[in-house]
């Protein structure tokens, strides 16, 4: 029998309630029968070759999405850990979760406004704030399941999820991932213990997530033999600036060549000590009051080429990486967050009643929850495979795929806490009550690292780009465009199934796949006729792109449920049954707002409405605001 690939390997068959399994391989699907190979065999044979084969490489899936491939192997819901290894992160986990739980209380941080040298000394000696550093340097070195699964406890306080998070996620990647073998050692230690912070310099007051529109610039010292460059400049929204002790500072700086002057970004590592560096009062927001967030002003700061990280080119990209790395992260908390202000709901749903009838009994209380575990089954499905696809590819591309569970973890998440606002009713409101809370500090935390609609701008234009690089001169091209075009048979919303989703999947899940083989189709032929539509300047057409990012996360969100709920019918999860359910109502939902949006794109029926915002909104702003009269008013 061939060894089946580490993300595909059956540890979970002893748990099986039929005697029959099926798993894919990177070519061919093996029929596993108890009678061919004992269990215990199989599980041997598939974790020992863990060791000894390297990781396989993969595509992109997400990004191949807007070109309509569909990796079917993405459908068999990964497992990274063996029995042995989840033992042994179960483990470590618990100490963090009974600290988090039971001694961090995060009404006391949100009334004193910080978080007390106790909770911090605490998290030092829980090691919480090397997670992905390499052991050689002090840290953990966890994967990325491993670091997912711990953002999801510390996710219990969103003070203390924000200060470990904008430390690591941030702060600590662009070191981690570009730095010299020097800087590494140097800085990454100190980064590892807790005993230094890192803080990631970005926004200034004409710029967020613009990168080309920063005003902060080094420049090339002349005279002094001391230092290379001059810092000066002004970042605002610094996470925790007060207590860092290194910034990574964007700036743009001048290189002269053959071809002239060239003006680029570029990244350096700052220590707070040096002369010249301000740390400004903290800015007072809404939520997340253990955290501060400050202006950072630099005032002919000197540094040294020991100071730059990378090229002095690379600062854009470093930039854009070190957003998309760790997206995830950021959706494990808000995955924490959902559950735990759902339980605290449901809780309330359970004890109440309204007009004498139990308040669970009721229908729309009941489709409200359903709505909300939805979502969250959706989003802790999406995390996990997407780390699985992380851990056990060879420098697997999951750009797109962070991006996506970025986006699904602000979009749902804020609906998710509407919804348990409005069935708590006026306690919902009540200072002092967590629920409030929850709503502020998500409000705040879903702005860092990027607004939703710059997310999923990049969802989009990431997969267009993938989608135009299929073609040489793709948009020059256009009778190419309209070729591939003709050449579809979809016009009358009836695309071909030919893909054989339900291969990969138990057999109650055959009619969801199906309607994510519609998606998958779709999507392609919605790609295909806005490049012929637009050509060049699709990316100029925001409305139009942003209904294509939301289609793709709704497909990945599809993928990732159906694999989950298959994976855990097969193999005996406890309460698979109900995953089932749940799997087939969110493609369920998830395929009428995909056939709305793409039936929208092909009869170009928004276009009118689209240009009418544009018209309605020329006009507020020559009027500066609304600026229609009062009804009651009169022409006399």
């Amino acid at each position: 029998m061939s060894k089946l690939p580490a993300l595909f390997t059956c540890r979970c068959l002893n748990r099986l309630i039929s005697p029959t399994i099926f798993k894919t391989t990177e070519n061919f699907i093996i029929r596993c029968h108890s009678s061919d190979i004992s269990v215990k065999e199989l599980i041997k044979e598939a974790e020992s070759s863990m060791l000894v084969n390297e990781k396989p490489s993969k595509p992109p899936f997400a990004k191949n999405l807007f070109l309509g491939i569909f990796d079917k192997d993405v459908l068999v819901y990964p497992e990274v850990f063996s029995i042995d290894q989840l033992n042994l992160l179960q483990r470590k986990l618990e100490p963090i979760e009974k600290y988090l739980k039971n001694e961090v209380k995060s009404l006391e941080i949100e009334e004193t406004g910080n978080i007390s040298n106790e909770i911090i000394k605490n998290l030092k000696n829980l090691s919480l704030f090397g997670l992905q550093i390499p052991e050689k340097y002090g840290g953990q070195g966890l994967n990325a399941t491993e670091y997912a699964r711990i953002c999801e406890l510390i996710g219990e306080d969103s003070s203390v999820s924000l200060l470990l998070l904008s430390h690591q996620a941030l702060g600590v990647q662009s070191l981690l991932c570009f730095g010299t073998e020097e800087q590494k050692r140097k800085y990454l230690p100190g980064l590892a213990s807790g005993e230094s912070y890192a803080a990631f310099c970005l926004s200034e007051e004409t710029s967020g997530s613009d990168l080309a529109s920063i005003q902060t610039k080094v420049e090339k010292s002349e005279n002094d033999k001391e230092s290379n460059w001059i810092l000066n400049g002004s970042k605002l929204w610094v996470t925790n600036a007060n207590n860092a002790h290194i910034f990574t500072v964007l700036a743009l700086s001048k290189s002269v060549n053959q071809f002239g002057e060239q003006q680029l970004v570029s990244v350096f590592l700052v220590e707070k000590d040096y002369p010249g560096v301000f740390v400004g009062k903290p800015t007072n927001i809404i939520g997340l009051k253990g955290v501060k967030l400050s202006e950072v002003e630099f005032k002919n700061v000197k540094l040294t080429e020991a100071n730059l990280i990378g090229n002095q080119s690379d600062g854009f990209q470093i930039a854009i990486d070190i957003l998309n790395i760790n997206r995830y992260a950021s959706g494990a908390v808000t995955l924490s967050l959902m559950k735990k202000m759902f339980k605290l709901v449901v809780n309330h749903v359970l004890k109440r009643k309204q007009f004498v009838a139990d308040l669970k009994d009721y229908e729309q209380i009941q489709r409200l929850c359903s709505e909300v575990s939805l979502r969250i089954y959706a989003l802790e499905s999406m995390l996990y495979m997407t780390t699985g696809l992380l851990d056990c590819y060879k420098n697997y591309d999951g750009s797109m795929e962070n991006a996506i569970i970025k986006a699904f973890s602000m979009e749902e998440g804020q609906k998710c806490i509407n919804i348990c606002l409005d069935m708590m009713g006026a306690q919902g409101l009540i200072k002092g009550e967590p629920y409030e809370k929850f709503y502020r500090d998500f409000k705040c935390s879903s702005i860092f690292d990027g607004t939703l609609d710059f997310t999923k701008l990049f969802i989009a234009s990431t997969g267009l780009h993938q989608a135009i690089l299929l073609h040489e001169d793709i948009g020059k091209n256009i009778n190419l465009l309209k070729q591939l075009f003709n050449n579809r048979k979809q016009t009358m919303d009836n695309p071909s199934l030919n893909l054989e989703l339900f291969l990969q999947l138990h057999p109650s899940l055959v009619q969801s796949s199906k309607k994510l083989e519609y998606c998958v189709l779709r999507l392609e032929f919605a790609v295909t006729t806005l490049l012929r539509r637009y050509g060049e300047e699709i990316f100029s057409q925001q409305v139009e792109i942003l209904k294509l990012s939301s289609v793709v996360i709704d497909i990945y969100a599809m993928t990732a449920v159906l694999g989950r709920a298959s994976r855990a019918y097969c193999t005996g999860i406890l309460n698979a049954e109900s995953e089932i359910t749940l799997a087939q109502k969110y493609c369920f939902d998830a395929t009428k707002r995909v056939r709305q949006i793409i039936n929208n794109i092909v009869s170009e029926q928004d276009a009118t409405a689209d240009f009418s915002h544009s018209k309605i909104a020329e006009d507020i702003f020559k009027h500066g605001g609304y600026f229609f009269e009062h009804p009651l008013n009169r022409n006399i």
